[in-house]
């Protein structure tokens, strides 16, 4: 029996009083199991599937259609990596070996449009399958966000990918090296975009400087991670950083992703603990 806590009418009630808020999902494995390194197409395809499990309809629009600013699709939501302690995990080959205990998984979105039908669908589902195996739901809790001030001291739950063209149609990722004021405007200009198509019109503040930890950068190569999702590489920032400017979307970029790619399990956020 999954513990709900009263999610579904603690997200409806919290809703009402206008306030964004995530999801905190309690997964247990009670025996050893491995899934794929790269698993987040996994965890990505089961969002959707909650979603549409709570109402069929918001789920097609939401996978098949987004919503749409000037010709492009965005998803509204963002969601962690499974978050499994460091003496639980260990990687075999291309294969991610698990331990039997506790994980932790974070979906949050800034609409209760999406909230109510994916905590619906969820508490339907009672586990999470990644590839061949199945994680049970112990527990999923609302989580109220945080005071957004115009200054946060943020840390990574999935890497942040920023991103442009190249002239032959290409993706280049961006990392701080390219110059910390071409990342920090490629996610500026991510979430105005994001902001006219979740809301309908563009933030009354657009100010926006992303900074990451340079001693953390340094320590860790750059902070670069390299992701493999459904054949393509994708290189994101995985490090503390501080976001000032606009609390517009500073909270858009905690309840929907900082950088692209938020459906498939980037750019999603916490609080640095000081």
């Amino acid at each position: 029996m999954v513990r709900h806590v009263y999610v579904i009418e603690f997200v409806s009630s919290w809703i009402t009083k206008g306030n964004p808020m995530r999801l905190q999902i309690y997964l247990t494995i009670d025996r050893p199991f491995a899934i794929p390194i790269d698993y987040q197409a996994f965890t990505s395809a089961a969002i959707y599937s909650f979603v549409s499990a709570g109402d069929v309809d918001y789920g097609h629009f939401v996978h098949d259609e987004g919503y749409v600013v000037a010709g492009k699709a965005f998803k509204p939501f963002t969601h962690s990596w499974l978050r499994i302690p460091a003496s639980a995990r260990r990687i075999v080959g291309d294969q991610l070996r698990i331990a039997p205990g506790a994980v932790e998984w974070v979906v949050s979105s800034p609409l209760d449009d999406f909230l109510q039908p994916f905590a619906s669908g969820l508490l339907q589902s009672g586990s999470l399958r990644v590839g061949n195996e199945e994680l049970a739901i112990r527990e999923i809790a609302a989580v109220p966000a945080p005071e957004i001030t115009e200054s946060m001291r943020l840390t990574c739950l999935s890497p942040i990918v920023a991103s442009t063209r190249r002239p032959d149609g290409s993706t280049q990722f961006l990392r701080p090296s390219d110059g910390p004021a071409v990342f920090s405007e490629a996610i500026r200009k991510n979430l105005v975009a994001k902001h006219a198509a979740l809301f309908g019109a563009p933030p009354v503040d657009d100010r926006l400087e992303v900074v990451f930890d340079p001693e953390y950068l340094a320590r860790r190569g750059g902070g670069t991670k390299l992701t493999r999702y459904k054949g393509t590489d994708i290189i994101g920032i995985l490090a503390p950083f501080t976001a000032t400017g606009s609390t517009e979307l500073i909270r858009l970029g905690y309840d929907a992703g900082f950088g692209t790619r938020g459906a498939q399990g980037f750019g999603c956020v916490e609080v640095r603990q000081r």
